[in-house]
């Protein structure tokens, strides 16, 4: 109790024991409000963490959103000779393709990396027997990429998805595109550069052994040229000409 003509003291601030075993001396009520400091590394980490903890209003709208979770996928396997139709699928639904590589067998217990992908594999035309697969780790999210890769027949399909993900750990480990840079992921540019390669064909620009461009009227002229001979000759021996 205040002595008479004395304010009253409502709070006190107790630091000490013996503040404390004074306080339990006096008559009345006492209530009792505990708090207790912690030290934490002044880091902005640690400060966005705090706002978003005891903030949630004032921070929502610099939160990051947290990652969606990985969606359900499978193992799709072609042949290589089907690049640039796989390809032109993969330029329409790159959301879909989740990894994809060259391989040397459809089974991935077997198999061994031959490539990360078209331009990769370019660069080792030396090490290559034209007999490998190409392997794609398709999401299930939109059935529609699956739907168009399978009208291209591939050589092997995940059952399941269960299946698809024991598949893709073995052909796709962890870590498999740290070393990809987006070139590597531009499908639409790959898809334009095998449309080109074909057009060339067409319109003449052959390849000879050596890999020089050859014109096709030149071609044209030297198989004429063969087929007249090779006629004379049945004409010499038919009729007995030497």
């Amino acid at each position: 109790m205040a002595k008479k003509g004395q304010p009253i003291q409502l709070q006190v601030e107790v630091a000490t024991d013996e503040e404390w075993d004074k306080l339990l001396t006096r008559d009345g009520l006492i209530i009792v409000d505990v708090y207790s400091g912690i030290w934490a590394p002044h880091t902005d980490f640690l400060y966005a963490t705090v706002l978003r903890m005891f903030f949630p209003k004032y921070s929502a709208e610099y939160t990051i959103p947290e990652p969606e979770p990985t969606p359900p996928y499978i193992a799709m396997v072609f042949d290589q000779k089907k690049t640039h139709d796989v390809m032109h699928v993969m330029a329409q639904y790159p959301n879909e393709i989740m990894h994809y590589g060259f391989f040397t067998s459809e089974v991935p217990s077997k198999t061994e990396l031959v490539a990360k992908s078209v331009r990769k594999l370019d660069k080792v035309i030396d090490k290559r027997t034209f007999n490998e697969k190409m392997v794609l780790q398709v999401s299930k999210k939109k059935s529609e990429c699956i739907f168009a890769l399978a009208q291209l027949t591939p050589i092997y399909m995940s059952p399941n998805a269960e299946e698809g993900e024991r598949e893709c750990q073995l052909f796709f480990p962890e870590g498999y595109a740290d070393d990809l840079n987006e070139e590597d992921f531009a499908y639409d540019e790959l898809d334009s550069l095998t449309v080109q390669e074909e057009e060339s064909i067409e319109e003449g620009e052959l390849m000879n052994v050596e890999g020089d461009l050859v014109d096709e009227e030149e071609v044209s002229e030297g198989e004429s040229e063969e087929e007249d001979e090779g006629d004379e000759e049945v004409f010499d021996d038919l009729f007995g000409f030497d």
